[in-house]
């Protein structure tokens, strides 16, 4: 049978893979859902192949995808947890916040 002609591959990961790591995962999959992910997983291997073949000559390293500055605050330190609570009242086992930080008291 020619795979080729009739469009239709192999995929690359075999029934047999994936049932092997299925069940080193403790997994229990029929055997249709065995042969559904391992089309999936060969679909997806062959999809990083593609993106391997991409031309990345003189493409700079780069760690953001997103220019500009950065998008990390600076490390500074939070105010220590008995100053973020004064204004909380406690009604029981809970806490209740001021109006103003439930939206009651507008702003």
């Amino acid at each position: 049978m020619d795979l080729k002609k009739e469009n239709i591959r192999e995929p690359r990961l075999t029934h047999e893979t994936v049932a092997r790591l299925a069940e080193t995962a403790r997994l229990a999959l029929t055997p249709e859902e065995t042969d559904s992910i391992a089309r999936e997983l060969s679909n997806l291997v062959d999809y990083i192949d593609g993106i391997e073949k991409i031309d990345t000559e003189g493409v700079e390293p780069t760690a953001r995808v997103l220019f500009g500055g950065t998008a990390l605050r600076d490390d500074v330190p939070a105010p220590p947890a008995k100053d973020m609570t004064r204004n909380a009242v406690r009604a029981g086992a809970v806490v209740v916040l001021p109006g103003d930080i439930q939206g009651e008291g507008g702003a």
